[in-house]
């Protein structure tokens, strides 16, 4: 239950993004990071309750000796797990209501597409805070699978959605206030929705853009406001 948060390594958001997103959802009620992700956590002014990974990229191993043995899970460095779903793996234990990746942006390329893949799996996190976005995951499957989107909280005005594949999957999503309506995607033949909008209209009247999904996965790629 409550809100998981999980910090990796790579490029994160400025502290003030990520505060405001959690007044906005709901404040951490336990967070672990994975290696490096000890040092982000520091950075943005939490402390984890618990630290997971291999430590190869982890700042200093001091670290290791100011927490105490219980709140560290160490694993091999030739593993079949990234340090990321190591922590995510983690954090599922704790069944939360909602589950947020920080960081994890930039850097290695294959890190990204690894990230990306999670959401295909039951590791998928709720939203995922890089430096410049938050990718909302959505799914039917959930209790998260409507979006709100406020046009006030976005550095520009820009939303991209994907489905997520699955074996034999059924796509259904409905949109209000966005410039090219998401039920005219044909998602089963590889389209997508890239840079869309919320409409004019939407934005003189001060109005939010819904997203709805009825069947299926998708993620909504959005560039928060620094």
């Amino acid at each position: 239950m409550g809100h998981v948060v999980v910090f990796t390594g790579g490029l994160y958001p400025p502290k003030s993004v990520l505060n405001t997103f959690l007044q906005d959802t709901s404040l951490p009620t336990f967070c672990i990071a994975a290696d490096s992700g000890y040092n982000t956590a520091l950075s943005l002014g939490y402390t984890p309750d618990l630290l997971v990974g291999d430590m190869d990229s982890v700042s200093s191993l001091s670290v290791l000796e100011s927490m105490s043995k219980d709140r560290i899970k160490t694993w091999p460095r030739d593993k079949d797990y990234t340090d990321t779903e190591i922590a995510l793996m983690e954090a599922t234990k704790h069944n939360p209501d909602y589950l947020t990746l920080v960081g994890g942006d930039g850097g290695r390329l294959d890190h990204l597409f690894a990230i990306q893949k999670l959401f295909q799996t039951p590791l998928a996190p709720t939203y995922w805070i890089g430096k410049e976005q938050t990718t909302f995951f959505l799914s039917a499957k959930s209790t998260h699978s409507r979006l709100q989107i406020d046009r006030g909280r976005m550095a520009a005005n820009q939303i991209s959605v994907f489905h997520v594949p699955e074996d034999k999957g059924e796509y259904e999503i409905e949109s209000q206030g966005l410039e090219w309506p998401l039920e005219k995607v044909q998602w089963n033949k590889g389209e997508y929705s890239l840079s869309n909008r919320i409409t004019t209209t939407y934005l003189e009247e001060q109005k939010k853009a819904l997203i709805q999904v009825s069947k299926g996965s998708f993620i909504c790629i959005i560039p928060h406001k620094m």
